[in-house]
């Protein structure tokens, strides 16, 4: 979960897709048990857990997010300024075209990770 360590700032562009397709996937199924299981009525926690659930994958989606913007040199506004964006459909293609841009070089959020561990393995290969 390293969105949710303050300390992370970048989050490389394999490592976001991956995590937003299992978040999806994982909470998509959570979300479904809950409805089809207790849907009925039944139960008093039901509403109290789906939104336990909901409010889970948007704070995980949004702070993997706003990493991925990091990574790709772009600032927490300009990425919050695409997430209020999507319900009018520009801010889903704002936010693809950054999340699927290379990593930026180092910048003010970090060194690029991907880089430094090339940089450590290409002595060893080149051998």
């Amino acid at each position: 979960m390293r969105p949710f360590y303050p300390n992370v700032k970048r989050i490389p562009r394999l490592y976001y897709w991956i995590a937003w397709a299992l978040c999806n996937l994982i909470c998509g199924m959570a979300e479904w048990v809950l409805l089809v299981e207790y849907g009925n009525g039944n139960s008093p926690y039901m509403l109290a857990a789906l939104c336990a659930v909901g409010l889970f994958h948007f704070l995980y989606l949004t702070l993997l997010t706003i990493k991925r913007f990091h990574d790709a040199g772009k600032s927490t506004l300009y990425c919050l300024v695409c997430l209020f964006l999507i319900p009018g459909a520009i801010g889903i293609g704002m936010t693809f075209a950054v999340t699927i841009k290379e990593s930026d070089e180092d910048n003010k959020w970090g060194a690029n990770e991907e880089r430094k561990q090339f940089e450590r393995e290409a002595d060893y290969y080149r051998r």
